[in-house]
């Protein structure tokens, strides 16, 4: 159905609305066909880097998008630069997936846009994930960890990554908020503060093990000697590509949905998978 806002020369069948009408447009973005599933509600992480480069990921530049695509599906999953639009998460996928026209901002915005599908496809994609980083010069402000842009991102997305670099700082601010906290490190436990990590995923060195040592490591799976009881174990020259289309290969992969799939195990065991965070005064649960 079309729908205008204010529209004087709407089409002939399109939807009115007034422009001030983002209460109904909310309504309206939510509504399913009687009889129909319920909706899922959408769930929110935010990852932590501890290694090296300005953002901590320079061995592992793919592996936020990477978990935004396995955990959320292809064209699900919402991935956030909380570093702003100066991150280097925006400046590389900047350069790999320009935005379409008319794709819309967040940071710097009086109102939050409306979520729903027509949020989503006004997002910038980038290999099969949607992507909030992308800003106009007039705002160069970072992002803050609002709970009403979470709100927003779960009520639109089934997964919502939020990527903040090695801002420990930000990541226990997300994880205060009842967002599920994933800690990479190739270095074990990250030195200093103990953040309350839900997931440690394990980075592995980027040289690829001989054949006899990966078959070792599938059958023992992430309990391995030295490694901490919940950590999972991810090869980091899955994700050290400087394409989306290597990182697509590479979340194809058998150790990819293993990856997935252990997370989510972590997540639900640990009770992480419903977000509790209060917004507008309610809890979403």
């Amino acid at each position: 159905m079309a729908v205008t806002l204010d529209g004087s020369s709407a089409p002939p069948g399109a939807l009115c609305l007034p422009s001030r009408s983002q209460q109904l447009c909310r309504i309206l973005a939510r509504t399913r066909p009687a009889n129909s599933e319920p909706p899922v509600r959408g769930r929110a992480a935010v990852v932590v880097h501890d290694g090296p480069g300005a953002d901590g990921d320079e061995h592992w530049p793919g592996l936020s998008w990477a978990l935004t695509l396995l955990l959320g599906g292809p064209g699900r999953g919402l991935l956030v630069d909380a570093q702003g639009p100066q991150g280097s998460l925006s400046t590389r996928l900047r350069a790999l997936a320009p935005p379409a026209d008319r794709c819309v901002s967040w940071d710097g915005m009086q109102d939050l846009p409306v979520p729903g599908p027509a949020l989503a496809s006004h997002l910038p994609g980038a290999g099969g994930v949607r992507w909030w980083g992308w800003t106009s010069s007039k705002s160069a402000a970072r992002p803050r960890m609002d709970d009403d842009w979470v709100q927003v991102a779960v009520e639109t997305f089934p997964w919502t990554v939020v990527d903040v670099g090695k801002d420990q700082d930000r990541a226990r601010d997300g994880a205060e908020r009842g967002m599920a906290l994933l800690v990479c490190t190739d270095r074990g436990l990250p030195a200093g503060r103990q953040l309350p990590a839900d997931v440690l995923l394990q980075v592995t060195p980027r040289q690829r093990p001989s054949h006899a040592a990966r078959h070792r490591d599938a059958r023992r799976g992430s309990a391995l000697a030295g490694e901490p009881a919940g950590s999972v174990r991810v090869d980091a020259q899955d994700w050290d590509g400087t394409s989306l289309a290597s990182w697509n290969r590479s979340s194809r992969s058998g150790s990819a949905r293993r990856l997935a799939a252990e997370i989510e195990l972590r997540l639900d065991g640990a009770g992480t998978l419903e977000p509790g965070w209060p917004v507008a005064g309610r809890a979403l649960r």
